[in-house]
């Protein structure tokens, strides 16, 4: 049901695993924040025949790549019920206010802005670092975005965890 897709989006783990966070029998609206290629997003797809689900992406290039692999016909079961959209979660006005969301599901970048070495790539490195702000702009858009009762599911190290935990409008 995936094939075609690892051929336009990096197929991690990751995206396993937050695809998997949803029951099969999910029916409702998931948003795929960051959702980079589509792999989250066309996972969730294939996995919860009932679920509609929508992809944002800043990077015009990967957005491309993503509709290119949801256009592939070995996807068109799922195709339909994917919608790609051009956004930058971080900036809080570029997500429309008529967004909502049953689940919100995202895997921000791990690395911090201006630590390690960057990818040559300046794609590549703007996708993987996390710029200033931290994980608060990710966590800020899932709030804005969730209806009340709804799920947020996402992935960051262990080092980022208490400020995952204290985000505004999930933590304790």
């Amino acid at each position: 049901a995936l094939t075609g897709i690892a051929s336009a989006a990096m197929s991690t783990t990751d995206s396993l695993l937050l695809a998997a966070a949803l029951p099969t029998a999910f029916c409702g609206h998931a948003v795929d924040l960051g959702a980079g290629t589509g792999a989250v997003a066309f996972r969730l797809a294939a996995r919860c025949p009932a679920a509609r689900v929508t992809a944002i992406e800043r990077d015009e290039t990967a957005l491309s790549a993503a509709n290119a692999a949801r256009n592939l016909p070995e996807n068109a079961a799922f195709a339909s019920r994917v919608t790609l959209a051009a956004a930058d979660i971080t900036a809080p006005d570029s997500v429309g206010a008529e967004l909502t969301a049953d689940a919100v599901l995202f895997n921000p970048p791990f690395f911090v802005e201006g630590r390690g070495r960057p990818s040559p790539d300046p794609a590549r490195t703007a996708a993987r670092r996390l710029p200033a702000g931290g994980l608060a702009p990710w966590f800020a858009a899932a709030h804005r975005i969730l209806q009340a009762g709804g799920l947020v599911a996402t992935i960051v190290p262990p080092a980022r965890l208490a400020e995952a935990i204290s985000a505004p409008g999930f933590g304790a």
